[in-house]
């Protein structure tokens, strides 16, 4: 039997700012709550830049585990450092400080609940965060998982699931996407998971076909505690959207609004967790495509929801699969 890991919250609102100076409120942490300020530490320029070389460092890691840190990584530990400085400065630094050793000593983990209103710093790769002190990044710590939060009227509460977890899975073609590329896509996921599946310790099935009657009919036939779209997503007038198979043999495609993907998944009370990420075509060109569709469906009842804001090779996909399905059939939270 899995031992359920405890944790404890640390959740930080950014406010929206003035110039480059925005408040920061410690809502509730194991060691009371605080007050600060975030002075900003880029200009838009040195943040463009940033960005950029954390794009690169995305798709050109270092080629495995073991091996001397990338050129790239100094630049993303400098930009997660900077960021990291300004948000924990002060009493809030202190408060998380105090927090993150009230959790150890019990036991527990410190899960940071980030919620950002300002629209500028929502896109931002909070991710990267870099405690220089420990020497890690903070959400590669166990002891310190960092999840996105977004206001939502009735908080959703996790459910207990009985082991193996049940993900099912859906390749969408983007237009003008092969096969073999489709295939590619599939088989990275299965390749990833294929260990935990032999041992019983995560289930993954796969929707027979990519259009919203397929979808709809998978729904229909069982209970499912995640569903992992690897596909096309993006922004039209205002709202998200991703690429389903229209059913018609001429490799058009259907554009499945947020609302209406929420409208089948929201109800399913099974259903813990969301999964979109780009498909093999759409992976390697650095766009957020789906922090809308995200919002949108955590807004609506999903529980959770994850997405990747940069392209990510291959290698480093596969990786970071094999990775989550472990925790997931470990119960981490």
């Amino acid at each position: 039997m899995v031992e359920t890991i405890e944790s404890l919250d640390f959740e930080l609102e950014i406010g929206q700012g003035h110039g480059r100076e925005y408040p920061v409120n410690v809502l509730e942490s194991p060691a009371g709550q605080a007050q600060g300020t975030l002075h900003f530490p880029f200009s838009q320029q040195l943040l463009e830049r940033h960005l950029e070389e954390l794009q690169v460092a995305q798709l050109h890691p270092a080629g495995s585990r073991g091996e001397e840190p990338s050129g790239q990584e100094p630049a993303a530990q400098n930009f997660g450092r900077m960021l990291f400085d300004a948000l924990f400065a002060d009493e809030v630094g202190i408060l998380y400080d105090s927090s993150r050793h009230q959790a150890a000593e019990q036991g527990k983990v410190l899960r940071l609940k980030v919620r950002i209103e300002a629209p500028e710093l929502a896109n931002l790769p909070w991710e990267f965060l870099y405690d220089s002190h420990l020497g890690e990044y903070v959400c590669l710590s166990h002891a310190t998982p960092l999840a996105r939060y977004v206001e939502h009227p009735e908080p959703t509460q996790p459910r207990a699931v009985t082991p193996p977890p049940r993900s099912l899975g859906i390749v969408a073609a983007p237009r003008g996407s092969t096969l073999a590329a489709l295939e590619r896509d599939k088989g990275c996921l299965e390749e990833a998971s294929q260990h935990l599946q032999s041992l019983e310790l995560v289930a993954v099935e796969w929707v027979e076909g990519g259009t919203w009657s397929d979808l709809q009919q998978a729904f229909e036939c069982k209970d499912w505690h995640a569903v992992h779209y690897v596909g096309e997503g993006g922004l039209d007038t205002g709202e998200g959207f991703v690429v389903l198979a229209d059913g018609d043999d001429d490799g058009q495609s259907d554009r499945l609004s947020a609302t209406r993907l929420s409208r089948l998944l929201a109800s399913r009370t099974s259903l813990q967790l969301v999964w979109l990420s780009p498909a093999q075509g759409a992976r390697d060109d650095g766009r957020d495509r789906f922090s809308s569709t995200a919002t949108h469906l955590v807004q609506q009842g999903i529980p959770a929801v994850l997405t990747m804001q940069y392209g990510l090779s291959e290698r480093v996909t596969e990786a970071f699969i094999e990775a989550f399905y472990a925790a997931l059939a470990a119960s981490m939270p």
